[in-house]
């Protein structure tokens, strides 16, 4: 592979750094607000409420912005990035829709047919295109969309990639904004091109909470060490691993006045394995609570609930854990955040973060991401220029394997190929988080950055036997997944220990506990699963091996029936025509176009002249050569 690495500049005015740069070099308005007042009682948000085509920095967690949009006399669609937050929202506001995986299509129906003047619909948004599909065209004129804790766009899309999806309708919404108190300015050219504007919430008042950081070298002693120095009526443990939560639970003996507050798939780990206050929404308050990141961002933790001065422990473990990294500028705000002033008790927090640092920890800054995105594109257009104009199957085959397994495919829309900035910022942005905690220098000093705390630093006691030593001789068998508790139930009821009726009800008992896990075994039927050992990772992949094998014959059958080699057909044409082949064969994923086809043909990269249009202007079109001979 002959590849120039001159063409790198060519990269960089291709995707264009400056564009990355335009919003953050946008003029930021200030707005100032005065100590015990909230956004609807300040101008310019009396008024108008929240304006479109903005970016809201509002500083302040709890100053009622999106108080202030459900009541605001207009439609409104709001997305919040987890269950907890509608559940919550919809328990102190009337007349409000909470869609979720669990809301049915007929509440749906049902909610838009009721006689409500401004329907105030909250969402998440892997179910956006819900009420999008349930209200049709007419949202985008008619509703306005709030995109709230729009930070989460940023940092949760590297593990769960759907949370972008409203971003390919939110431009269309006639009125709509980005809104948090740690917002990340995303580096998405659409913002520039719609013209939005950064507006900034700008507290006259001081405002900074308290907070002690604890640098540890062990962190379950450090962590015993603590509940002995500072007894307490309730804490709240912030902290993003189930598997290292139960680990803390065990050791510091906790069981009998813990609640852990996670995911529904994490909290039907933790009750098979033996956890009994488990919850997927705030409720019954124990001694010891712990909560995972869906509980980080815009639930509100009210003082009815928790009745007590609580002691805030963000929990960091880089050895066991380097995921619960939680950064200085976002995440600790909104955690802090999350325990609501109430007007009749006063109450105060206590703050705490304990954590580890790795002076090992590497991280990219801002321009070494650049570079290194732009060098993985580089390559793989080359890779995927040598897939296109391959013509043997060895050849399509090993470099479709290449592109297929290539983790750039993440920083790409596959529905069109076009940069994902948001997996870029994401990048960006992750990297920062590292930075921080490779010592306990940068990490006070990316708090003092934050400018949202007043800093106490505590170094913890340096314990001889370190976080290191601990995962070596790790002795606590991990927590078992849903996975694996489901397959070994599956090859423990074929052991020929049990009637055929028990095998039945227990099958069915596990269809209504864990229907997400057994959808694999249902589709490819016992039968098949047990030839596979009733081993989940391999049915899934056998199951994703057939639809994409069947979605690929289905699609190049429709091709050969519908295009002729020798052939020119206009870019409209070819789009129509896969636009009527996907829709038929019921495909999703796919973007009808030129792009498409030239995966199951060869077709060179410029038009042909194919006559004149009765205006006299030229029509162009593309060749088909000839179909591929083996596609998949």
């Amino acid at each position: 592979m002959n590849i120039s690495f001159n063409r790198l500049n060519d990269a960089f005015q291709h995707w264009g750094h400056s564009i990355i740069h335009i919003m953050l070099l946008t003029k930021i308005k200030n707005i100032f607000i005065k100590a015990g007042k909230f956004l609807a009682q300040i101008l310019p948000f009396k008024l108008t409420g929240l304006p479109t085509d903005t970016i809201f920095f509002k500083t302040l967690t709890g100053c009622g912005a999106t108080t202030m949009e459900l009541s605001w006399p207009r439609p409104s669609v709001i997305i919040e990035p987890n269950v907890p937050v509608i559940i919550g929202k919809m328990k102190k506001h009337k007349d409000v829709l909470g869609i979720y995986e669990k809301t049915t299509s007929e509440e749906i129906e049902e909610y838009l047919a009721r006689d409500i003047k401004y329907k105030k619909i909250i969402v998440t948004p892997e179910s956006f295109y819900r009420i999008k599909d349930a209200i049709g065209e007419s949202i985008y004129e008619d509703y306005f969309l709030l995109m709230d804790e729009c930070e989460r766009t940023i940092q949760d899309v590297s593990y769960r990639s759907n949370v972008i999806l409203p971003m390919f309708d939110f431009f269309k919404f006639k009125n709509k904004a980005f809104i948090s108190a740690t917002p990340i300015i995303p580096s998405d050219p659409r913002f520039k091109e719609h013209n939005f504007k950064i507006l900034k919430l700008t507290p006259t008042f001081e405002y900074r909470e308290p907070i002690t950081i604890i640098n540890s070298n062990n962190i379950i002693l450090t962590l015993q060490q603590f509940l002995k120095d500072h007894p307490r009526e309730k804490y709240f443990f912030f902290f993003n691993s189930t598997e290292n939560i139960a680990d803390i639970i065990t050791k510091l003996n906790l069981r009998e006045d813990c609640a852990i507050y996670c995911s529904r798939d994490s909290r039907k780990k933790l009750r098979l394995n033996g956890y009994t206050h488990v919850h997927t929404e705030l409720r019954d308050f124990k001694k010891y609570n712990f909560l995972t990141s869906r509980f980080y961002s815009a639930v509100d933790i009210d003082y009815h609930s928790h009745q007590c001065n609580p002691t805030v422990i963000m929990l960091t473990d880089l050895v066991f854990a380097p995921h619960t990294m939680i950064d200085p500028g976002s995440e600790a705000i909104q955690i802090v955040g999350r325990f609501r002033k109430d007007k009749k008790v006063e109450f105060t927090k206590e703050i705490f973060h304990i954590t580890n640092t790795n002076p090992k920890l590497e991280s990219m800054t801002r321009n070494e991401v650049y570079k290194y995105i732009d060098e993985c594109h580089l390559i793989y257009s080359a890779v995927e220029r040598f897939y296109l104009t391959a013509t043997t199957r060895g050849a399509k085959d090993t470099i479709r394997q290449m592109l297929e397994r290539c983790d750039y495919r993440r920083f790409i829309n596959e529905h069109d190929g076009s940069r994902n900035y948001y997996m870029v910022d994401n990048m960006i942005h992750e990297e920062k988080v590292k930075r921080a905690y490779q010592s306990k220098k940068r990490l006070l000093e990316a708090y003092k950055d934050s400018k949202a705390f007043i800093l106490k630093y505590t170094p913890a006691e340096e314990y001889a036997y370190t976080d290191n030593q601990r995962l070596e001789n790790r002795k606590s068998a991990p927590l078992k997944s849903l996975t694996r508790i489901v397959s070994d139930t599956i090859k423990d009821l074929h052991s020929g220990k049990y009637t055929d009726f028990q095998i039945q009800i227990e099958l069915a008992n596990l269809q209504l506990d864990f229907p997400s896990v057994m959808a694999p075994i249902n589709k490819i039927g016992l039968e098949d699963a047990a030839k596979l050992n009733y081993d989940l990772y391999k049915i899934k992949a056998k199951i994703e091996k057939s639809e994409k094998e069947k979605d690929s014959f289905g699609l190049m059958t429709y091709i050969k029936d519908n295009f002729t080699p020798g052939h020119k057909y206009t870019p409209a044409q070819i789009e129509h025509s896969l636009s009527i082949g996907i829709r038929q064969l019921n495909l999703t994923g796919l973007t009808p176009g030129v792009r498409l086809l030239r995966k199951f043909c060869e077709i060179p990269e410029n038009r042909s002249y194919m006559g004149k249009d009765e205006n006299g202007n030229d029509i162009r079109g593309y060749l088909i050569i000839r179909f591929w001979d083996n596609v998949n």
